[in-house]
């Protein structure tokens, strides 16, 4: 067998593992992007900008209509807001496709930050211990 299948070998149940714990971690990807609606509040500089309020990290993935909550002073910061009542409910635009690339990027980040903390956690238990200094 030659080298560069050898390699390719070894280099192929680290990519099987990396894809089954980015599986694995999609569902804290999704959970994670919806709670990044809440890290940042828009930030409207004019009352225009309140009726296209963005939410979303990464990337902006909802738009809502918040001109009903100008109060005349700007820049004006407006948390997104879940308020659905039935005889005035907030005009809210919803990007699903980007929202599904919001989970594939923040589930990435959380794959690779689970795998570096396995990776030192099984590096700091192999380390040989140190003998306890006795200064005589």
């Amino acid at each position: 067998m030659s080298a560069a299948a050898q390699h390719t070998t070894r280099e192929r149940p680290s990519i099987r593992a990396f894809l089954r714990m980015f599986l694995a971690m999609l569902p804290f990807g999704g959970l994670a992007t919806f709670y990044l609606l809440f890290a940042r509040p828009a930030v409207a500089h004019a009352p225009g900008e309140l009726a296209h309020a963005r939410y979303g990290l990464p990337l902006t993935w909802i738009e809502q209509d918040l001109s009903r909550f100008d109060q005349g002073e700007y820049p004006l910061e407006v948390p997104f807001n879940f308020t659905r009542a039935w005889h005035d409910p907030i005009v809210t635009h919803y990007e699903l496709f980007v929202f599904a690339l919001n989970t594939l990027i923040v589930g990435l980040v959380i794959t690779v930050c689970v795998l570096a903390g396995l990776s030192l956690a099984r590096t700091l238990r192999r380390a040989p211990e140190q003998p306890e200094r006795t200064d005589a």
